[in-house]
């Protein structure tokens, strides 16, 4: 069989151009795969509650959301959180273009707590900060952890 990605396109609108040769699926920078980074995302913990609530506190914490914008239909946008979207595929890239253009701050003491929907994405995310040296960031984990984090 051939094997084809489709490109779907809502009605009425042509499909995104396909990618460039070289470049990674979903759109992300080549090389920035999960193989390209130091830090293992598998080995970082998803932070508990306790943990999110004293990140929280600190000031001028800042927590990134790495959802799809069509993913906040199911939980919108946490207050003040900065959205960067992403798929599991993008997220590196993201991460990394989110900081060079001041979207996540360049100081690389800020506390951040990274989240997504599942934890995929947050881990990748926070490992690919970890790597670019930021020494306060924690995986959040999912929506749900920190909304009862902020809640408790």
């Amino acid at each position: 069989g051939v094997d084809r990605q489709e490109n779907l396109a809502p009605p009425g609108e042509k499909p995104a151009p396909a990618p460039a040769p070289g470049a990674a699926p979903g759109g992300g920078a080549p090389g920035a795969t999960v193989n390209d980074l130091k830090t293992d995302p598998s080995t970082l913990p998803v932070a508990d509650v306790p943990k999110l609530k004293e990140q929280l506190a600190k000031p001028g914490c800042k927590i990134v959301d790495f959802r799809a914008t069509i993913e906040f239909e199911v939980a919108p946008l946490l207050a003040g959180a900065i959205s960067v979207p992403s798929g599991p595929d993008t997220c590196i890239a993201n991460v990394r273009k989110a900081v060079a253009d001041g979207i996540i701050p360049q100081d690389k003491d800020t506390p951040i707590i990274t989240h997504c929907s599942l934890g995929r994405r947050g881990s990748l995310a926070c490992a690919a900060l970890m790597d670019m040296g930021y020494t306060n960031v924690i995986n959040g984990g999912t929506i749900e952890n920190l909304e009862e984090a902020m809640e408790a």
